[in-house]
């Protein structure tokens, strides 16, 4: 794939689709990725992706065959804007219908949750693994209540 269906071509180093196994039974959703996923080439890697991790362990979700993506395929340099996630959308929507076919999804994060909220049947909205751990990771507020909804969600499976 080599998108260029909005600026944020101009300054990416990848194109971050998405990782996991395909189909898969839990789909995570964040927002965009992160400069770590970009030069990576990979989602949720670097800090975020291990406490990512850690929460799926928290919740005993980790087993659970799961696939991670974002609601924009690039990095962009702050916020994706509108037209940009508009851009990207049909190429989520896409990959999601076509390889993932979850079960549930775990919307991580305000753009996730805007965009995809009522997209799917079963769905599970928390704040941002960035944003959590920004604010106090395991402390912050905010995490023990997303690792209740974590673990709320395997009634579903």
């Amino acid at each position: 794939m080599n998108c260029k269906k909005c600026d944020l071509h101009k300054t990416r180093h990848n194109i971050i689709i998405g990782r996991g196994e395909t189909p898969a039974t839990l789909l995570f959703i964040g927002d965009a990725p992160s400069t770590s996923d970009d030069l990576i080439g990979n989602c949720f890697v670097g800090p975020v992706g291990k406490f990512l991790e850690e929460m799926r362990n928290a919740a005993g979700i980790y087993s659970i065959p799961s696939y991670f993506t974002n609601a924009v395929f690039c990095k962009a340099g702050g916020d994706p804007t509108r037209e940009q996630i508009l851009a990207c959308s049909q190429n989520v929507y896409k990959n999601i219908r076509e390889n993932v076919c979850p079960e549930a999804v775990i919307l991580m994060g305000d753009i996730a949750k805007s965009i995809f909220r009522n997209a799917f049947a079963k769905v599970c909205c928390i704040p941002h693994p960035a944003i959590l751990l920004k604010h106090g990771g395991k402390n912050s507020m905010g995490y023990s209540e997303s690792i209740i909804k974590l673990q709320a969600m395997r009634k579903y499976l």
